[in-house]
C-alpha cells in the first residue's frame, strides 16, 4: 500500500508529518484527512478560536500535494428559515 503524508497548513505555515501513514489510495487517505479536520474543527469551537485558512494537504511518497482538505469547508451550515420550534423558542421570551 502506498504511503501518505498528511501535513498541516496554516497559511503560510506548515506542520509536515514526517511518518507517513499506509492507505490503500489517495480517497482512504483523503477520508482520514476530512475526519482530522473534523476534529480540529472540535478543538477550535471548544477554545473559542477562529476558523481561518487552515488546511491538512495529503501529500505523497515523492512529497507531491495530491489532495488538501480546508477545515472551513467541513462546516456544514443550514440555510433558510429556522424550524417552527426554533421560531417559537425565539419569541416565547
Amino acid at each position: 500500500m502506498p504511503t501518505f503524508f498528511l501535513h498541516i497548513r496554516h497559511g503560510d505555515y506548515l506542520v509536515e508529518d514526517f511518518e507517513g501513514q499506509e492507505f490503500a489510495g489517495v480517497e482512504c487517505a483523503r477520508f482520514e484527512a476530512v475526519e482530522a479536520a473534523r476534529e480540529m474543527l472540535v478543538e477550535k469551537i471548544r477554545g473559542r478560536q477562529a476558523v481561518g485558512d487552515e488546511s491538512i494537504e495529503i501529500a505523497d511518497a515523492s512529497g507531491s500535494v495530491v489532495a488538501s482538505v480546508l477545515l472551513i469547508d467541513q462546516i456544514r451550515l443550514r440555510v433558510g428559515r429556522p424550524s417552527r420550534r426554533a421560531s417559537r423558542a425565539m419569541y416565547a421570551s
